[in-house]
Order: structure tokens, then C-alpha cells, then sequence
């Protein structure tokens, strides 16, 4: 497992976080855009519950 900073975390999440933002900004969505969408929230999720419970591995 890799090991990553909190710091480290907290910019992957806003990152992440801005991503779903300008996903969530477009007028017309199509199938990958649904796919996309839903990659970055459980990827979106999984950083939050990492951070939550304070553990920084991967």
C-alpha cells in the first residue's frame, strides 16, 4: 500500500471534488459521461471515508 499524506488527500479530494463540478456544469450528458460521473464519486467517496477514519494508505 502506498502511503500518502493528509495534505496529500485533502488536494486529491478537492481535486476530485472540482472534477465532478465541471462534470455536473454540462448542459447534455451521454453514457460515458454517466460512467465518468459515477467513477469519480466512489472514488470521491472512498478519499472522504480515508480521511474521515484517518487512515492514508491506498
Amino acid at each position: 500500500m502506498k502511503l500518502v499524506t493528509k495534505k496529500q488527500l485533502e488536494e486529491k479530494i478537492e481535486h476530485l471534488k472540482h472534477e465532478v463540478f465541471l462534470l455536473d456544469m454540462k448542459d447534455h450528458w451521454d453514457s460515458a459521461d454517466f460512467s465518468l460521473s459515477s467513477s469519480l464519486n466512489q472514488e470521491l467517496s472512498k478519499y472522504e471515508g480515508m480521511l474521515k477514519n484517518g487512515r492514508y494508505d491506498r
